[in-house]
């Protein structure tokens, strides 16, 4: 689902990241409001999906990864002065063992290639 995609609430809420102001809303209660926050890791998966792919592991192309990747520091950084720090969840897609989906988060192939979200963050970050 895109960055900007509305909280809908329910079961899979913690995978949408319009759901943070509620997070922050706890955290002000309960007096954190000062706190920064850190995404420690977020991102999309590159890969094709099964007709029956749950919400949480489908993927997406590796261009919509790139766009998702840029659109959502650029969300961040506008509706979200309190997050500090994004760490993208992976550097490379791995290979053996895990899922399809937990394999291809890298902003590299697993032969260490650029991806599109790699050139993406790069362009980005101005360098």
């Amino acid at each position: 689902m895109p960055p900007e995609t509305p909280d809908p609430g329910g079961r899979y809420a913690k995978h949408y990241l319009t759901h943070l102001p509620m997070v922050r809303a706890v955290m002000e209660r309960h007096g954190d409001g000062a706190k920064r926050i850190w995404f420690t890791e977020f991102g999309w998966s590159s890969h094709g999906n099964s007709a029956d792919e749950p919400p949480p592991t489908r993927g997406v192309s590796e261009q919509v990864q790139a766009d998702y990747l840029v659109r959502t520091l650029t969300f961040v950084q506008e509706r979200y002065p309190y997050v500090e720090v994004a760490f993208w969840y992976n550097d490379h897609n791995r290979t053996g063992g895990a899922s399809q989906h937990v394999r291809n988060y890298g902003l590299l192939g697993s032969d260490l290639s650029p991806k599109p979200a790699y050139a993406a963050v790069k362009t980005y970050l101005g360098g």
